[in-house]
């Protein structure tokens, strides 16, 4: 995956780069997580003879870690009066951000999606795939209204 370094827009530069890295690092866990859990009996059944306690917590562990920091990414842009770090936020952001750096992320976001679907990461892929979708949309209408204007 490559970083976008500059974006324009401080705010959403700093939420992205939030983003990026939490995606990042639920990636790379959710890959220990099926190389240890998901990978046959025989691992399984060698974790249950070594320390069955000791897996059992890791594994949930993992797994919540997963499940919450989606969960995170995927609320609503606020709650109240408060900003969430979320894909919704940085949705909001970009609409106030030059379009040619909208699209880097747009076409970023699609990239990631399509590492984290191998991974078992269904739930983030779908929704980076949507709100690329979205902002791709976003941009034509953009683009059409100020091409409208100018006539």
């Amino acid at each position: 995956m490559e970083e976008v370094k500059d974006i324009g827009n401080l705010e959403a530069m700093q939420l992205y780069a939030h983003i990026y890295r939490t995606l990042t690092e639920v990636s790379a866990s959710w890959n220990v997580f099926k190389q240890l859990f998901l990978s046959g009996e025989d691992n399984i059944h060698l974790m249950n003879q070594a320390a069955s306690g000791a897996f059992t917590t890791i594994q949930r562990s993992m797994y919540g870690y997963v499940i919450l920091e989606i969960a995170k990414l995927v609320e609503p842009a606020w709650f109240g009066k408060h900003e969430n770090l979320s894909i919704l936020r940085m949705e909001e952001l970009l609409q106030r951000t030059h379009a040619e750096d909208a699209k880097r992320i747009s076409a970023t976001w699609l990239q990631i999606a399509h590492e984290l679907i191998p991974c078992g990461v269904f739930a983030i892929s779908e929704l980076l795939i949507q709100r690329a979708s979205r902002l791709e949309s976003f941009l034509a209408r953009q683009h059409k209204s100020m091409t409208r204007s100018r006539l």
